[in-house]
Protein backbone atom coordinates (compact mmCIF):
# COMPACT_ATOMS: atom_id res chain seq x y z
CA UNK A 1 0.00 0.00 0.00
CA UNK A 2 0.73 3.22 -0.56
CA UNK A 3 2.14 6.03 2.11
CA UNK A 4 -0.32 8.29 2.81
CA UNK A 5 0.24 11.59 1.69
CA UNK A 6 0.99 14.20 4.40
CA UNK A 7 -0.04 17.80 5.89
CA UNK A 8 2.98 19.92 5.36
CA UNK A 9 2.70 23.44 6.86
CA UNK A 10 6.01 26.04 4.95
CA UNK A 11 6.71 28.85 7.04
CA UNK A 12 8.56 31.14 5.27
CA UNK A 13 9.09 35.20 5.76
CA UNK A 14 10.23 35.44 2.32
CA UNK A 15 7.47 34.98 0.03
CA UNK A 16 5.74 37.07 -2.72
CA UNK A 17 5.26 39.51 -3.28
CA UNK A 18 8.77 39.18 -2.19
CA UNK A 19 11.54 38.47 -4.56
CA UNK A 20 14.56 36.54 -3.74
CA UNK A 21 15.98 32.57 -3.34
CA UNK A 22 14.06 31.73 -0.57
CA UNK A 23 10.66 33.14 -2.20
CA UNK A 24 11.80 30.88 -5.45
CA UNK A 25 12.69 28.08 -2.50
CA UNK A 26 9.08 27.93 -0.92
CA UNK A 27 7.22 28.39 -4.17
CA UNK A 28 8.60 25.54 -5.88
CA UNK A 29 9.01 23.40 -3.19
CA UNK A 30 5.45 23.97 -2.00
CA UNK A 31 4.49 23.56 -5.79
CA UNK A 32 6.16 20.19 -6.33
CA UNK A 33 5.03 18.84 -2.89
CA UNK A 34 1.61 19.36 -4.01
CA UNK A 35 1.96 17.44 -7.27
CA UNK A 36 3.02 15.18 -5.34
CA UNK A 37 -0.27 14.55 -3.46
CA UNK A 38 0.68 16.09 -0.34
CA UNK A 39 -1.66 18.48 1.13
CA UNK A 40 0.65 21.69 1.39
CA UNK A 41 0.00 24.77 3.62
CA UNK A 42 2.25 28.30 2.53
CA UNK A 43 2.63 30.34 5.88
CA UNK A 44 3.71 33.63 5.74
CA UNK A 45 3.48 37.29 6.38
CA UNK A 46 0.86 39.67 4.47
CA UNK A 47 3.08 42.20 2.43
CA UNK A 48 4.25 45.35 4.02
CA UNK A 49 4.73 48.93 2.70
CA UNK A 50 7.72 47.72 1.37
CA UNK A 51 6.11 45.01 -0.83
CA UNK A 52 7.56 44.67 -4.59
CA UNK A 53 6.90 42.96 -7.53
CA UNK A 54 4.43 42.06 -9.93
CA UNK A 55 1.62 39.97 -8.98
CA UNK A 56 2.72 36.19 -9.25
CA UNK A 57 0.05 33.96 -8.44
CA UNK A 58 0.71 31.00 -5.23
CA UNK A 59 1.70 27.50 -6.55
CA UNK A 60 -1.48 25.41 -7.42
CA UNK A 61 -3.39 23.44 -5.18
CA UNK A 62 -1.52 24.75 -2.91
CA UNK A 63 -2.90 27.18 0.27
CA UNK A 64 -1.43 30.33 1.47
CA UNK A 65 -1.80 31.74 4.82
CA UNK A 66 -0.75 35.14 5.62
CA UNK A 67 -0.37 35.83 9.23
CA UNK A 68 1.09 39.41 11.18
CA UNK A 69 2.79 41.82 8.60
CA UNK A 70 6.37 41.61 6.51
CA UNK A 71 8.90 44.35 6.12
CA UNK A 72 12.21 44.28 4.65
CA UNK A 73 15.10 44.75 6.95
CA UNK A 74 19.09 44.94 6.69
CA UNK A 75 20.78 42.15 7.26
CA UNK A 76 23.87 40.11 5.97
CA UNK A 77 24.50 42.72 2.80
CA UNK A 78 21.18 42.39 1.36
CA UNK A 79 17.36 43.22 3.02
CA UNK A 80 15.66 40.29 4.70
CA UNK A 81 12.40 39.50 5.19
CA UNK A 82 10.67 39.68 8.64
CA UNK A 83 7.37 38.97 9.89
CA UNK A 84 5.98 40.41 13.09
CA UNK A 85 2.79 41.35 14.47
CA UNK A 86 0.92 41.65 17.75
CA UNK A 87 -1.59 38.98 16.82
CA UNK A 88 1.18 36.59 15.34
CA UNK A 89 0.42 33.53 18.05
CA UNK A 90 -2.99 34.27 17.61
CA UNK A 91 -3.51 34.12 13.74
CA UNK A 92 -1.12 30.50 14.26
CA UNK A 93 -2.90 29.50 16.13
CA UNK A 94 -6.11 29.94 14.46
CA UNK A 95 -5.13 28.54 10.83
CA UNK A 96 -7.61 25.91 9.64
CA UNK A 97 -7.49 22.39 9.42
CA UNK A 98 -5.78 19.96 8.97
CA UNK A 99 -3.33 19.99 11.39
CA UNK A 100 0.15 19.23 10.10
CA UNK A 101 2.13 16.03 10.08
CA UNK A 102 5.35 18.18 9.14
CA UNK A 103 6.41 22.06 9.81
CA UNK A 104 8.98 22.91 7.25
CA UNK A 105 10.33 26.54 8.44
CA UNK A 106 12.64 28.17 6.27
CA UNK A 107 15.24 30.04 7.99
CA UNK A 108 14.10 28.66 11.04
CA UNK A 109 16.26 30.58 14.07
CA UNK A 110 15.64 34.40 12.35
CA UNK A 111 13.21 36.32 13.56
CA UNK A 112 9.99 36.46 14.43
CA UNK A 113 7.76 33.90 12.30
CA UNK A 114 10.08 31.05 12.41
CA UNK A 115 10.81 31.47 16.36
CA UNK A 116 6.67 31.30 16.82
CA UNK A 117 6.25 28.48 14.26
CA UNK A 118 8.40 26.23 16.72
CA UNK A 119 6.83 27.34 19.44
CA UNK A 120 3.38 27.63 18.64
CA UNK A 121 2.44 24.94 15.94
CA UNK A 122 1.81 21.45 16.09
CA UNK A 123 3.79 18.33 14.36
CA UNK A 124 7.34 17.57 13.40
CA UNK A 125 9.71 20.82 12.81
CA UNK A 126 12.17 20.81 10.38
CA UNK A 127 14.40 23.73 9.46
CA UNK A 128 15.88 24.74 6.15
CA UNK A 129 19.64 26.87 6.81
CA UNK A 130 19.83 29.28 3.32
CA UNK A 131 22.69 31.85 4.57
CA UNK A 132 26.13 31.75 4.06
CA UNK A 133 28.99 34.28 3.59
CA UNK A 134 32.95 34.47 4.92
CA UNK A 135 31.77 36.76 8.22
CA UNK A 136 29.66 35.51 10.92
CA UNK A 137 26.38 36.61 11.47
CA UNK A 138 26.13 39.37 13.77
CA UNK A 139 22.26 37.55 15.47
CA UNK A 140 24.99 33.93 15.88
CA UNK A 141 27.53 35.62 17.35
CA UNK A 142 25.72 37.49 19.96
CA UNK A 143 23.15 35.15 20.58
CA UNK A 144 24.28 31.57 19.61
CA UNK A 145 23.67 30.23 23.27
CA UNK A 146 19.39 31.14 23.00
CA UNK A 147 19.40 29.87 19.23
CA UNK A 148 21.14 26.88 20.73
CA UNK A 149 18.08 26.14 22.82
CA UNK A 150 15.48 27.31 19.93
CA UNK A 151 17.11 24.58 17.31
CA UNK A 152 16.70 21.94 19.60
CA UNK A 153 13.20 22.19 18.83
CA UNK A 154 14.40 21.00 15.38
CA UNK A 155 13.68 17.68 14.67
CA UNK A 156 16.19 17.66 11.44
CA UNK A 157 17.99 19.90 9.86
CA UNK A 158 18.52 20.65 5.92
CA UNK A 159 20.98 23.14 4.30
CA UNK A 160 20.49 24.06 0.76
CA UNK A 161 24.39 23.10 0.41
CA UNK A 162 27.78 22.15 2.27
CA UNK A 163 28.60 26.06 2.64
CA UNK A 164 25.36 27.02 4.41
CA UNK A 165 25.87 23.71 6.36
CA UNK A 166 28.92 25.04 7.57
CA UNK A 167 28.50 28.55 8.13
CA UNK A 168 25.20 27.80 10.70
CA UNK A 169 27.27 24.50 12.35
CA UNK A 170 29.96 27.15 13.53
CA UNK A 171 27.52 29.01 15.70
CA UNK A 172 24.85 26.13 16.40
CA UNK A 173 26.51 22.76 16.66
CA UNK A 174 24.37 19.91 14.84
CA UNK A 175 24.21 17.56 11.63
CA UNK A 176 22.35 18.88 8.85
CA UNK A 177 21.38 17.63 5.63
CA UNK A 178 22.14 18.61 1.78
CA UNK A 179 19.34 19.16 -0.36
CA UNK A 180 20.15 22.09 -2.81
CA UNK A 181 18.06 24.23 -4.48
CA UNK A 182 16.30 23.41 -7.36
CA UNK A 183 14.97 24.34 -10.97
CA UNK A 184 12.22 23.97 -13.71
CA UNK A 185 13.75 23.13 -16.51
CA UNK A 186 10.69 23.10 -18.48
CA UNK A 187 10.31 26.66 -17.59
CA UNK A 188 13.53 27.51 -19.30
CA UNK A 189 13.40 24.74 -22.11
CA UNK A 190 12.37 27.26 -25.13
CA UNK A 191 14.98 29.59 -23.85
CA UNK A 192 16.93 29.76 -26.84
CA UNK A 193 20.23 31.16 -26.46
CA UNK A 194 21.18 32.97 -29.62
CA UNK A 195 25.19 33.28 -29.75
CA UNK A 196 26.58 36.90 -31.14
CA UNK A 197 28.53 36.65 -33.97
CA UNK A 198 31.29 38.63 -32.20
CA UNK A 199 31.85 41.81 -33.81
CA UNK A 200 31.21 45.77 -32.93
CA UNK A 201 27.29 45.58 -34.68
CA UNK A 202 26.06 42.89 -32.67
CA UNK A 203 26.65 43.37 -28.75
CA UNK A 204 27.38 40.56 -26.57
CA UNK A 205 23.84 40.53 -24.32
CA UNK A 206 25.10 40.35 -20.61
CA UNK A 207 22.31 39.36 -17.63
CA UNK A 208 22.08 39.86 -13.88
CA UNK A 209 19.44 38.66 -12.45
CA UNK A 210 18.86 39.17 -8.46
CA UNK A 211 18.09 42.39 -5.98
CA UNK A 212 19.93 45.15 -6.46
CA UNK A 213 21.37 44.80 -2.94
CA UNK A 214 24.54 45.94 -1.63
CA UNK A 215 26.55 42.64 -0.78
CA UNK A 216 25.43 41.83 -4.97
CA UNK A 217 28.29 43.08 -6.37
CA UNK A 218 26.66 45.63 -8.91
CA UNK A 219 29.06 48.84 -8.68
CA UNK A 220 31.85 46.65 -10.05
CA UNK A 221 29.79 45.06 -12.59
CA UNK A 222 29.24 48.45 -13.78
CA UNK A 223 32.93 49.58 -13.32
CA UNK A 224 33.65 46.06 -15.69
CA UNK A 225 31.24 47.77 -18.29
CA UNK A 226 33.14 50.90 -18.14
CA UNK A 227 36.45 49.26 -19.05
CA UNK A 228 34.71 46.76 -21.85
CA UNK A 229 33.29 49.32 -23.24
CA UNK A 230 36.57 51.77 -23.74
CA UNK A 231 37.52 51.95 -27.26
CA UNK A 232 40.70 50.56 -26.87
CA UNK A 233 39.11 47.75 -25.70
CA UNK A 234 37.17 47.03 -29.03
CA UNK A 235 34.25 45.32 -27.16
CA UNK A 236 30.80 46.14 -27.33
CA UNK A 237 28.31 44.56 -24.71
CA UNK A 238 24.57 45.32 -23.21
CA UNK A 239 23.69 44.78 -19.91
CA UNK A 240 20.25 44.12 -18.43
CA UNK A 241 19.21 44.37 -15.11
CA UNK A 242 16.26 42.08 -13.76
CA UNK A 243 15.47 42.90 -9.88
CA UNK A 244 15.23 45.81 -7.84
CA UNK A 245 16.59 47.12 -4.62
CA UNK A 246 17.76 50.10 -2.47
CA UNK A 247 20.42 50.53 -5.02
CA UNK A 248 19.07 50.91 -8.30
CA UNK A 249 18.47 54.90 -7.96
CA UNK A 250 22.61 55.19 -7.92
CA UNK A 251 23.02 53.03 -10.44
CA UNK A 252 20.95 54.56 -12.90
CA UNK A 253 23.03 58.00 -11.71
CA UNK A 254 26.56 55.89 -12.90
CA UNK A 255 25.13 54.10 -15.65
CA UNK A 256 23.73 57.47 -17.11
CA UNK A 257 26.72 59.62 -16.04
CA UNK A 258 29.02 57.17 -17.45
CA UNK A 259 27.09 56.56 -20.67
CA UNK A 260 26.65 52.53 -19.87
CA UNK A 261 24.30 50.27 -22.02
CA UNK A 262 22.76 49.38 -19.09
CA UNK A 263 18.61 48.51 -18.81
CA UNK A 264 17.04 48.28 -15.79
CA UNK A 265 14.11 45.73 -15.53
CA UNK A 266 13.17 46.15 -12.27
CA UNK A 267 11.56 42.98 -10.74
CA UNK A 268 9.58 40.90 -13.78
CA UNK A 269 6.94 38.20 -13.06
CA UNK A 270 7.88 34.38 -13.03
CA UNK A 271 6.82 33.43 -16.61
CA UNK A 272 8.70 36.53 -18.02
CA UNK A 273 11.99 34.91 -16.85
CA UNK A 274 12.77 32.55 -18.58
CA UNK A 275 12.34 34.93 -21.93
CA UNK A 276 15.09 37.42 -20.11
CA UNK A 277 17.53 34.37 -20.17
CA UNK A 278 16.11 33.91 -23.34
CA UNK A 279 17.97 37.24 -24.89
CA UNK A 280 21.30 36.64 -22.90
CA UNK A 281 24.30 35.75 -24.39
CA UNK A 282 26.13 35.38 -20.88
CA UNK A 283 24.89 35.87 -17.30
CA UNK A 284 26.60 37.29 -14.37
CA UNK A 285 26.92 36.63 -11.25
CA UNK A 286 29.05 39.41 -9.48
CA UNK A 287 27.90 38.82 -5.51
CA UNK A 288 30.77 40.02 -3.11
CA UNK A 289 29.99 37.88 -0.04
CA UNK A 290 26.84 35.96 1.38
CA UNK A 291 25.71 33.35 -1.05
CA UNK A 292 25.38 30.40 -0.10
CA UNK A 293 23.62 28.65 -3.63
CA UNK A 294 22.27 31.03 -6.12
CA UNK A 295 19.07 30.21 -7.78
CA UNK A 296 20.09 32.23 -10.59
CA UNK A 297 23.13 30.55 -11.25
CA UNK A 298 20.72 27.19 -11.76
CA UNK A 299 17.96 29.42 -13.87
CA UNK A 300 21.16 30.31 -16.25
CA UNK A 301 22.25 26.67 -16.71
CA UNK A 302 18.91 25.39 -17.39
CA UNK A 303 18.24 27.89 -19.90
CA UNK A 304 21.92 27.02 -21.79
CA UNK A 305 23.28 30.81 -21.01
CA UNK A 306 27.04 30.53 -19.88
CA UNK A 307 27.90 31.88 -16.60
CA UNK A 308 30.39 34.49 -15.48
CA UNK A 309 30.70 34.44 -11.58
CA UNK A 310 32.39 35.45 -8.21
CA UNK A 311 34.73 33.11 -6.62
CA UNK A 312 32.69 32.44 -3.81
CA UNK A 313 32.44 29.31 -2.30
CA UNK A 314 28.36 28.88 -2.36
CA UNK A 315 28.80 29.50 -6.30
CA UNK A 316 31.79 27.06 -6.56
CA UNK A 317 29.74 24.19 -4.87
CA UNK A 318 26.83 24.66 -7.01
CA UNK A 319 28.60 25.12 -10.40
CA UNK A 320 31.46 22.46 -9.44
CA UNK A 321 31.12 19.78 -12.10
CA UNK A 322 28.96 21.41 -14.71
CA UNK A 323 31.50 23.02 -16.87
CA UNK A 324 29.21 25.76 -17.74
CA UNK A 325 30.80 29.00 -15.78
CA UNK A 326 33.78 30.49 -15.26
CA UNK A 327 35.26 32.55 -12.50
CA UNK A 328 36.32 35.62 -11.54
CA UNK A 329 38.08 37.39 -8.05
CA UNK A 330 34.82 38.30 -6.33
CA UNK A 331 35.15 42.14 -5.56
CA UNK A 332 37.52 42.49 -8.42
CA UNK A 333 36.13 44.71 -11.29
CA UNK A 334 39.45 44.21 -13.07
CA UNK A 335 39.11 40.47 -13.08
CA UNK A 336 35.04 40.97 -13.80
CA UNK A 337 36.14 42.81 -16.93
CA UNK A 338 39.20 40.02 -17.90
CA UNK A 339 36.79 36.87 -17.51
CA UNK A 340 34.45 38.73 -19.58
CA UNK A 341 36.34 40.16 -22.56
CA UNK A 342 37.42 36.04 -22.87
CA UNK A 343 34.19 34.89 -23.32
CA UNK A 344 32.99 37.72 -25.36
CA UNK A 345 35.31 37.18 -27.99
CA UNK A 346 34.44 33.51 -28.01
CA UNK A 347 31.58 32.65 -29.59
CA UNK A 348 31.59 28.90 -29.68
CA UNK A 349 33.17 28.72 -26.53
CA UNK A 350 29.96 30.32 -25.17
CA UNK A 351 27.72 27.67 -26.57
CA UNK A 352 30.11 25.11 -25.47
CA UNK A 353 29.49 26.20 -22.08
CA UNK A 354 25.90 26.34 -22.37
CA UNK A 355 25.51 23.10 -23.56
CA UNK A 356 27.03 21.70 -20.70
CA UNK A 357 24.89 23.73 -18.48
CA UNK A 358 21.69 22.80 -20.28
CA UNK A 359 22.94 18.84 -19.03
CA UNK A 360 23.95 19.44 -15.69
CA UNK A 361 20.79 21.56 -14.85
CA UNK A 362 18.87 18.13 -15.03
CA UNK A 363 20.09 17.07 -11.77
CA UNK A 364 18.44 19.88 -9.77
CA UNK A 365 14.97 19.29 -11.28
CA UNK A 366 12.51 20.55 -8.64
CA UNK A 367 10.52 16.87 -9.08
CA UNK A 368 13.74 15.03 -7.92
CA UNK A 369 14.51 17.70 -4.87
CA UNK A 370 10.75 17.42 -3.54
CA UNK A 371 11.62 13.56 -3.23
CA UNK A 372 14.24 13.68 -1.36
CA UNK A 373 12.76 16.25 1.08
CA UNK A 374 9.80 14.10 1.34
CA UNK A 375 11.84 10.86 2.36
CA UNK A 376 13.57 13.32 5.15
CA UNK A 377 10.15 14.10 6.45
CA UNK A 378 9.16 10.06 6.44
CA UNK A 379 12.75 8.88 8.14
CA UNK A 380 12.32 12.03 10.68
CA UNK A 381 8.38 11.16 11.32
CA UNK A 382 9.17 7.44 11.48
CA UNK A 383 11.92 7.98 14.77
CA UNK A 384 9.69 10.97 15.94
CA UNK A 385 6.34 9.08 16.52
CA UNK A 386 5.22 5.94 18.16
CA UNK A 387 4.83 3.08 16.12
CA UNK A 388 1.20 3.09 16.05
CA UNK A 389 1.17 6.42 14.63
CA UNK A 390 3.93 5.27 12.09
CA UNK A 391 1.84 2.56 10.82
CA UNK A 392 -1.06 4.61 10.01
CA UNK A 393 1.74 7.46 8.10
CA UNK A 394 2.76 4.85 6.37
CA UNK A 395 -0.38 3.22 5.52
CA UNK A 396 -3.89 4.64 5.38
CA UNK A 397 -5.83 7.10 2.81
CA UNK A 398 -5.82 10.20 3.31
CA UNK A 399 -7.93 13.44 1.71
CA UNK A 400 -5.11 15.95 0.53
CA UNK A 401 -7.41 19.26 -1.30
CA UNK A 402 -5.81 22.21 -0.39
CA UNK A 403 -8.30 25.18 1.06
CA UNK A 404 -8.07 28.33 -0.69
CA UNK A 405 -6.21 31.37 0.70
CA UNK A 406 -6.72 32.33 4.22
Amino acid sequence: MLPRPLSIWIVSQSYLPYYGGITEHTWHLAAALGARGHCVRIVTGAAGPSGVGPADADPPGVAVSRVGRTWRVPSNGARACVTWGWSLRRRLAALPPPRPDVVHIQSPLEPFLPWEALRRLPGLKIGTFHTAGRRPHWGYRWFAPWLRQRAAGLAARIAVSETAARYVSDYIPGDCVVIPNGVAPERFAAATVAASPGHAASPVRLLCVGRLDPRKGLPELLAAIERLEAPARGATVELTLVGDGPLRAALERRARRHRLPVHFRGSVAREQLAGCYADADLCVAPARDGESFGICLLEALAAGVPIVAADLAGYRETLRGSGAARFYAAGDASSLAAALRRLIRAPAERRALGRAGRRYAARFDWQAIAARTEALYRETLGRRLPRAVRREIASSPRSVSASSTS
